[in-house]
């Protein structure tokens, strides 16, 4: 009788410790080195030449918070007249993604209206870019070749 007794009693015990421990996490996919994927990205398409926007700077220029973020590559066009522009970031959690995909959104319609009318063949590349959030992924893609990118950026995403 006390060897059962000892034996529910164990059970018991591994019972509560297993619900003690934390939630499972989502099933979420490794995210991808974004620095491979960006260069990936460049060997595939004509890119004109791109300047990054460093660590220390992208609050500043692009609003987007050194917490907020796990991983990025932010390029920005050297040449100012036209709209190209990358964005690959692993956002730190669903709450950062959220803020950045904003911030994305903010800055293709400032963006958009500083072109409009002053160059219309990048409004039309920028009316073009492709906006993607899968979980805490991002892609702020304004290119010529947004759609071949876009591609590569997904595939990226499934591994």
């Amino acid at each position: 009788m006390k060897t059962i007794k000892t034996l529910a009693l164990c059970l018991a015990a591994a019972l509560l410790l297993t619900a003690c421990g934390q939630p499972a996490a989502k099933n979420e996919a490794p995210a991808p080195d974004m620095q491979k994927l960006y260069e990936q990205m460049q060997t595939a398409v004509d890119m004109p030449e791109m300047a990054p926007v460093p660590e220390n700077r992208r609050s500043l220029i692009l609003g987007i918070e050194d917490a907020d973020v796990r991983q990025a590559v932010t390029m920005l066009c050297g040449d100012s007249v036209r709209a190209d522009e990358i964005w690959l970031i692993e956002a730190a959690d669903e709450a950062a993604a959220e803020r950045i995909e904003a911030l994305a959104e903010q800055r293709l319609a400032q963006r958009s209206r500083e072109m409009e009318s002053y160059l219309p063949e990048q409004y039309a590349v920028l009316q073009q870019a492709r906006l993607i959030r899968e979980g805490r992924c991002l892609a702020l893609l304004v290119s010529p070749e947004a759609e071949t990118l876009e591609t590569l950026f997904r595939q990226a995403l499934q591994g």
